[in-house]
C-alpha cells in the first residue's frame, strides 16, 4: 500500500507526527499501526500539560478528545481504536 491509501488526510510534506496519548492501553493497542505508518509517529508524553517540544517547533496541532461511556457505548474501546 501507499501513503495515498492508508494516510489520506496526512499531506505528503509532513514526516513527523508527535503524539500526547494519557492511555497506555490505547498505545499498546496502536503500536503495530504507529510502527507501520509512513510517517514517524513519536510518542512525546503522557499529559498534555507541558510538552517537550522547542518554541516554534511544530507547524500545527491537532486535538482529539472523546469520550466513551461504557454503559451507553455498544463498541468496546479496542474495537473503535482499531477503526481509526
Amino acid at each position: 500500500m501507499d501513503r495515498a491509501t492508508t494516510c489520506p488526510t496526512i499531506p505528503s510534506d509532513i514526516d513527523v507526527v508527535y503524539a500526547v496519548e494519557p492511555s497506555s492501553l490505547a498505545v499498546k493497542l496502536a503500536d503495530k499501526r504507529m510502527k507501520s505508518a509512513f510517517v514517524s509517529i513519536q510518542l512525546i508524553g503522557l499529559e498534555g500539560q507541558a510538552i517537550p517540544l522547542a518554541n516554534e517547533s511544530c507547524d500545527a496541532a491537532v486535538v482529539d478528545f472523546y469520550v466513551v461511556h461504557r454503559a451507553q457505548s455498544r463498541v468496546s474501546p479496542a474495537r473503535a481504536l482499531g477503526a481509526c
